[in-house]
């Protein structure tokens, strides 16, 4: 019987159609994708990776007046750009597999009579301009220190128009004027059911289901958030999950 190479941190990549060690842990079991139920086999090779605002409620303000969507070139109301910092030109390249992004309600856009949302992948190398807050990620192995090639603005952004686009979700985060405390996630990628509000006037949690959402190198991820006749900046914090592979 041939050896198996063990690897518990993640390996060199290796392009396609090569032959390659197999893989193996520390117990001497085959490892493959799907080891876990949930996504521990992921943290433990040091591939999974969490953004969030720095500071627990010090939360981060989105764009005034976000009313509808758009993607002129300079045009406003997208909440969250991320990108992955790949090289092109790399055969080993790593895509970015996004989890799931969960939005939590600090100030409310208080004239919006609902709260919408829409996630478009692009190629622009310079899809963001300026605004926003910079956010580092952070690895939820404490054993591992491996860097994420992710980069993440959050809040009040201008965007260029997006080249090559495919708009990938869409969806009704708030069917009335959002509330302080509500939760919003979008969970990319589960089978799972989604859930709704049970009063329209109370604080609570939605989920919305979004479709497996894959990012190559030098690609974007842009949420855009608006809300019909919005006027006021709402504020929220945030959480993201993704792995990189």
């Amino acid at each position: 019987m041939d050896e198996i190479r063990v690897s518990r941190g993640i390996p060199q990549g290796y392009p396609d159609t090569n032959p390659v060690p197999i893989r193996g842990g520390k117990y001497g079991e085959i490892i493959s994708i799907g080891l876990y139920g949930k996504k521990h086999f992921l943290a433990d090779e040091g591939s999974y990776f969490i953004a969030t605002n720095p500071t627990p409620y010090t939360p981060i303000a989105v764009t005034t007046s976000i009313i509808t969507f758009a993607e002129t070139a300079g045009a406003v109301g997208v909440a969250m750009l991320l990108k992955n910092l790949e090289a092109r030109s790399s055969q080993n390249g790593k895509r970015l597999y996004l989890d799931y992004i969960k939005l939590m309600v600090v100030g409310v856009p208080t004239s919006a009579t609902s709260w919408q949302y829409a996630l478009v992948i692009d190629d622009n190398p310079l899809r963001w301009t300026s605004g926003g807050s910079a956010i580092t990620p952070v690895n939820p192995n404490g054993d591992c220190n491996l860097p994420s090639i992710a980069q993440i603005y959050f809040g009040a952004l201008t965007t260029a128009v997006p080249n090559n686009r495919r708009l990938v979700s869409r969806g009704t985060l708030r069917g009335v004027i959002p509330t302080t405390f509500d939760e919003y996630i979008i969970n990319s990628g589960s089978a799972e059911g989604g859930s709704g509000f049970a009063s329209a006037a109370a604080s609570g949690k939605s989920v919305n289901q979004a479709p497996p959402i894959i990012l190559g190198p030098q690609q974007n991820l842009a949420l855009t958030l608006w809300g019909a006749a919005n006027a006021a900046a709402p504020t929220f914090e945030f959480e993201m999950g993704w792995w990189e592979r």
